[in-house]
């Protein structure tokens, strides 16, 4: 919520904006570290609680072996580093007063972007979801049953096959006692 307060008065503050004006020491200049700090802070604490509850979760999957998420983490991690990296370097080159914030600024919803979908592009690329050892394979329905240390209540996954069957039914204009005369005129069929 501070977040928007801060965002609703940095527009406000651009609007009282003059050409010339120095964007480093003007009341727009407190709007912009004070949302810098918070973001900062959302992101920092956001990333630390939402990866306690994977570490969390996966000890618990662990007890009743299940497989690891701790790479699901390392690369839900490394995309936030990559964000809070990001505002770490506009902050810097702001407080610093140098030019160089107006190009990081200008990136910044590239770089939330691509920190982003790091992560969709990492788990559909299979990146998140190691292959299976070989000796852990089991096939059949039930539970498995020593090996691999994977505990009795594990299933394994079955191939899943779908097939897609369309039928195309077509009408027309015309039916089978009907022919067409000319443009426009219709009559009912000669016999001869």
């Amino acid at each position: 919520m501070v977040i928007v307060a801060c965002g609703v008065g940095i527009t406000y503050q651009f609007t009282q904006y003059f050409p010339g004006e120095n964007v480093f020491v003007s009341a727009a200049g407190r709007w912009i570290t004070s949302d810098c700090v918070f973001t900062l802070c959302t992101n920092v604490y956001s990333t630390v609680m939402i990866a306690y509850r994977v570490w969390k979760a996966n000890k618990a999957i662990r007890r009743f072996g299940g497989s690891s998420l701790m790479e699901v983490l390392a690369i839900f991690v490394e995309s936030a580093a990559l964000y809070t990296s990001w505002t770490i370097f506009f902050f810097a080159s702001y407080q610093s007063q140098s030019n160089l914030q107006f190009t990081a600024v200008d990136c910044w919803p590239a770089m939330s972007g691509i920190a982003f979908m790091l992560i969709n592009v990492r788990v559909g690329l299979g990146w998140a979801q190691r292959a299976q050892d070989p000796s852990t394979v089991h096939s059949g329905i039930g539970p498995r049953t020593g090996g691999g240390g994977h505990g009795e209540h594990s299933y394994s996954m079955r191939p899943l096959a779908v097939n897609i069957t369309r039928v195309v039914d077509q009408e027309d204009d015309f039916s089978p006692h009907q022919k067409k005369m000319g443009p426009g005129v219709s009559g009912e069929a000669d016999s001869v």
